[in-house]
């Protein structure tokens, strides 16, 4: 049989890419406010995640691989100044030692470029960490 029980074929596991936030229209909406044509502070048009993953050795070892993209946003009301769209590769790999123990380790922002969500403030580099999951 191909297909595992959660739906993956050979052990590949894809995830699709989503919109994330709201649109300008729906913010307006939620947040009470009238004016549509004013487009609100660091809130992207287009973000989104998209994860590529393979599960080896019996289901027991998960390699993930992660894009993340934020897009250009303005920074204030009534400017033309965009902060730059944002792109982070990221990989994850899960361990399971038994059924109820599992070590994690994650790389993110692979690539070391300088994300800067916020015009100003620097973003953190490269980061590696490491944990465990205990399941009971």
């Amino acid at each position: 049989d191909i297909l595992g029980t959660d739906g993956a074929v050979n052990g590949l596991i894809i995830q699709g890419l989503n919109s994330e936030g709201l649109t300008r229209d729906e913010f307006n909406s939620i947040a009470g406010l009238t004016e549509t044509d004013t487009a609100v502070p660091y809130l992207p048009k287009w973000s989104g995640t998209g994860t590529l993953g393979y599960r080896l050795l019996e289901r027991r070892l998960l390699l993930q691989a992660e894009g993340q993209y934020t897009g250009t946003r303005i920074v204030s009301v009534g400017s033309d100044v965009s902060a730059d769209a944002v792109v982070s590769l990221n990989a994850h790999v899960l361990f399971n030692v038994t059924r109820s123990i599992g070590l994690t380790f994650s790389a993110r922002n692979i690539l070391d470029d300088p994300l800067e969500y916020w015009q100003g403030y620097p973003g953190v580099g490269r980061q590696f960490l490491g944990g465990f999951r205990l399941l009971w």
